[in-house]
């Protein structure tokens, strides 16, 4: 089945990480997350902290009862992806023109190749510049029904929360709600359209410690932060929530200040960890298919995300790689 996934950029490439919409109800209680760590016995007057939520996860969105499997990129079905690969091998070992993604902004030759032999974890730059694909090619005809409910982020997003997260903490909980958001983060909420509502679900990569990455949806209706994992052995539920903590404390003030509007409350985001994800202990897989979980979900929520298994890896990887090229490439 083939799978993967154009709108203006909105971010820069290169730049890592540090260390880096309503489905059926849990099992479980859903607890925000909050700055503290500990958790305390139910009598105490302190903030109780939560544990990581694992759930079967959809997002809130109007997606028609359609068949199961519905996420499929449109390419060209008559194109063997992976002869494609072969050749376009071929054809970089004699030319080695960086590729610019746009202005200011590009990639080599060798990048470009990574991302289909996956034999070493992707830098956040080619990682950058795949998202910035993503976002290139997901017009309404990927998402029909949700296009204008949908965004798609780089690794900077979720380093500028993190970057901002110290003041943040050190500011008095009574006085959070005048917090000034840099304007370097609120720019990824910028439009070229001022009447397009605030997006309702945002994607972004995720790294852990330069060798495994994640995708991360935030849904905005749900309040919830969204982790796609394709390795969850690779992060306990205790280092997730360390790692996550700032996005999920800070989210509700961003929205308010990307929105204009008055929050229901200011409670932290809660943190969920999607459960029936195909598993794969591979690291050098798991940019490619963080990159592919993250178009399946906003395609085809869950039931997507089913699809992106180990054995399906090698043909979606060829594929992103030479489309990949044949959109950024240089001109022969």
């Amino acid at each position: 089945m083939d799978l993967l996934l154009s709108v203006s950029p909105s971010f820069s490439l290169g730049l890592t990480q540090d260390e880096q919409l309503v489905a059926q109800k849990p099992d479980v209680v859903n607890e925000n997350v909050s700055d503290k760590d500990e958790v305390l016995p139910r009598k105490s007057k302190r903030v109780k902290t939560s544990s990581v939520v694992f759930k079967d996860y959809q997002c809130a969105f109007n997606r028609p009862a359609a068949a199961k499997c519905t996420f499929i990129m449109p390419c060209d079905p008559y194109v063997n992806y992976s002869a494609r690969f072969v050749d376009l091998k071929a054809k970089l070992t004699h030319d080695k023109r960086p590729m610019e993604i746009y202005e200011g902004a590009s990639v080599s030759i060798e990048d470009v190749l990574a991302i289909g032999d996956r034999i070493r974890v992707l830098d956040s730059k080619i990682v950058d510049a795949l998202m910035f694909y993503v976002r290139h090619v997901s017009g309404p005809q990927m998402y029909p029904m949700n296009h204008s409910k949908i965004e798609f982020f780089d690794t900077l997003f979720p380093s500028l929360i993190k970057s901002q997260y110290a003041k943040f903490s050190k500011t008095a909980v009574k006085d959070r709600s005048k917090f000034k958001i840099d304007g370097s983060l609120l720019s990824y909420f910028e439009s070229d359209n001022p009447r397009r509502p605030l997006p309702e679900a945002m994607y972004f990569p995720f790294n852990f410690d330069q060798r495994h990455w994640v995708g991360v949806c935030v849904n905005i209706p749900r309040a919830a932060i969204v982790v796609l994992d394709c390795n969850v052995a690779f992060r306990s539920d205790t280092a997730l929530k360390r790692d996550f903590n700032p996005i999920c404390n800070m989210f509700p003030f961003i929205v308010r200040a990307a929105s204009t509007k008055a929050l229901r409350d200011e409670k932290p985001f809660s943190l969920e960890r999607v459960t029936g994800i195909p598993q794969n202990e591979i690291n050098s897989d798991s940019a490619v298919t963080a990159v592919l979980l993250m178009q399946a979900h906003a395609s085809a929520g869950l039931d997507g995300c089913r699809t992106i298994t180990p054995e399906l890896l090698t043909s979606e990887a060829y594929k992103l790689a030479v489309m990949f090229y044949d959109e950024f490439g240089p001109s022969p």
